[in-house]
This record gives structure tokens, C-alpha cells and sequence, in this order.
């Protein structure tokens, strides 16, 4: 079994890329790597370190965790006494979360947030959440999503 290190990139996938409900979980990657990087596959990240943030700016398209809205989501709906950090995912909001890591890719990179928490409110496409991620250009993968590369 691989771990969230080992899963933190999986780039260089050509052509078509169609996301199924393991690689929404994070328990399944794309396949066939090739030479040239057209997308970046991190779908549990507690930091974004210096080689996650190389691979992110030279893709095409990054595929990036979106477990959490907020780093208490979960302690705040009784379901944990641990943060979104604590169990190894970068909330989307607050200091240094997924939000301003994606706002400054560059403008052509397409931004989809994968391996989504039931208590995210980002799942309610009527959310003030949601809205605020099509603001920005973030979408959030689904089931039998196509992404042409």
C-alpha cells in the first residue's frame, strides 16, 4: 500500500483523463507517465513543499486534495477531535490552505480539488463554498469526469 508521500505526485498523463470513484477516494492514480507533465495527482497533502509546488506550476491541470473546507470541519460537526492537518490534509481555507496555493498558479492551469470529506460543504453546489470556488476557477471532481489534457 502506498502512502500519501508516495501518492504526492503522480504526473504526465497524456491525452484523456477520465476520474473514477477510487481516484475521488485517493486510492487509485492515473495511469501511463510519460515525458511530459500535463497534470499533477496529489490527492492527500498536508504541506505543499517545494518539489509538490514545481510539479503543480509546470501541469496543465492539478488534481489536488480537498478533503476539508476548514481545518476544524470536522471537530466543529462532533464527527473528530482532530484537524484536517492533524490527519494529514491542507484545508482549502485559512493561512497557507489549498485556496491560496491554487490562486497562485498560472492562469491557464485548470484546478480541480479531489478526495472530498462527506462534511465538506463544497458537496453542496448551492453553498456560499461552492460559490466561492467557482469564483476562483476551482472545480470539484465527480464521478465519469473527463478531463482532456
Amino acid at each position: 500500500m502506498s502512502t500519501s508521500r508516495d501518492t504526492a505526485l503522480r504526473p504526465q498523463i497524456p491525452g484523456r483523463l477520465t476520474i473514477t470513484k477510487r481516484m475521488l477516494a485517493g486510492a487509485e492514480r492515473p495511469a501511463a507517465p510519460t515525458a511530459v507533465s500535463v497534470s499533477s495527482y496529489a490527492p492527500g497533502l498536508s504541506a505543499v513543499d517545494e518539489r509538490v509546488w514545481r510539479a503543480m506550476q509546470s501541469a496543465a491541470c492539478v488534481l489536488v486534495d480537498g478533503t476539508s473546507w476548514t481545518d476544524d470541519e470536522m471537530i466543529r460537526l462532533g464527527i473528530s477531535s482532530k484537524r484536517a492537518r492533524d490527519i494529514g490534509h491542507l484545508p482549502q481555507t485559512g493561512p497557507g490552505g489549498m485556496l491560496e496555493w491554487l490562486d497562485r498558479l498560472p492562469s491557464a492551469t485548470r484546478r480541480i480539488l479531489i478526495h472530498i470529506n462527506n462534511t465538506n460543504p463544497i458537496l453542496n453546489e448551492s453553498s456560499v463554498e461552492s460559490a466561492e470556488l467557482a469564483r476562483r476557477g476551482v472545480e470539484v471532481a465527480r464521478d465519469g469526469m473527463e478531463i482532456l489534457l
